[in-house]
């Protein structure tokens, strides 16, 4: 469909985003803007790239901005970073501040119920994930695109609809003011509830497939050991960890 992308949420697919994003960032495009729909992680990342390909970028995202404290809620598990993740986060220019507040891992420890632990390593020795807070790369990553000329990004902007053949959007803003932005392209980076996937469901032949997992997660916090009263350590456990620090723990049920 002329004029309109739409991304998976699939973190694997990362690099090959990127590189779309710089195939699309032709320098012929001249000087008309590329609109991104969602300022996530994907959003946030392909502002980037497509501002250091010469390309003005107008990101709307719907919810507030994190970074002043008035972003919705939401349940998410931290990130598994590995070095292809890495590699595009340098690109960014963000992989150091990162890297010094990620956790490595280097294995999964798997935890059963009759008590014993297996554990699985990521790679090979000296190999390991780099496990990082999801909101803290998501606002380095808004801080890098914003810090690039050609980037505007309006929050607490509720997209109404989406114009497949003239790539615009029409939104109210968090004024209650209703608005249109339009550009050389639309990229939906807008997440499960995509909007911009919705209005390319309403073309015609148009396929779509959706899946849900069977399961779902509680994440624990469990605290060090002088905090828990009558705790005592796993297998593994150092540095006044309950459990092996460096690791990332599932009890599968």
């Amino acid at each position: 469909i002329p004029g309109i992308m739409s991304t998976s949420p699939s973190r694997r697919r990362s690099s090959a985003r990127v590189a779309a994003a710089k195939e699309a960032a032709s320098p012929s495009a001249g000087d008309e803007q590329i609109v991104v729909s969602g300022a996530g992680l994907v959003g946030s990342l392909l502002a980037i790239v497509l501002a250091k390909a010469g390309h003005r970028v107008k990101i709307i995202e719907r919810r507030g901005d994190s970074r002043t404290g008035v972003a919705l809620g939401g349940r998410s598990i931290n990130l598994a970073l590995s070095e292809r993740g890495l590699r595009t986060l340098r690109e960014a220019g963000v992989a150091e501040d990162i890297i010094a507040v990620g956790v490595p891992m280097q294995a999964r420890m798997m935890h059963f119920k009759d008590g014993s632990m297996v554990e699985q390593p990521y790679g090979k020795p000296g190999q390991h994930l780099l496990s990082v807070p999801r909101q803290h790369l998501n606002e380095r990553l808004l801080d890098a695109a914003e810090a690039l000329p050609g980037v505007e990004v309006e929050f607490e902007a509720k997209t109404e609809s989406v114009d497949v053949q003239h790539a615009s959007i029409s939104y109210v803003d968090k004024n209650s003011a209703h608005k249109q932005v339009s550009g050389r392209l639309v990229i939906g980076a807008d997440g499960v509830f995509s909007a911009v996937r919705q209005a390319m469901q309403r073309t015609d032949r148009f396929s779509f497939n959706q899946m849900y997992l069977p399961h779902g997660y509680k994440e624990l916090c469990i605290p060090p050991l002088d905090q828990i009263p009558g705790g005592h350590k796993l297998d593994g456990a150092r540095d006044g960890f309950a459990m092996k620090p460096d690791c990332l723990h599932i009890w599968p049920r």
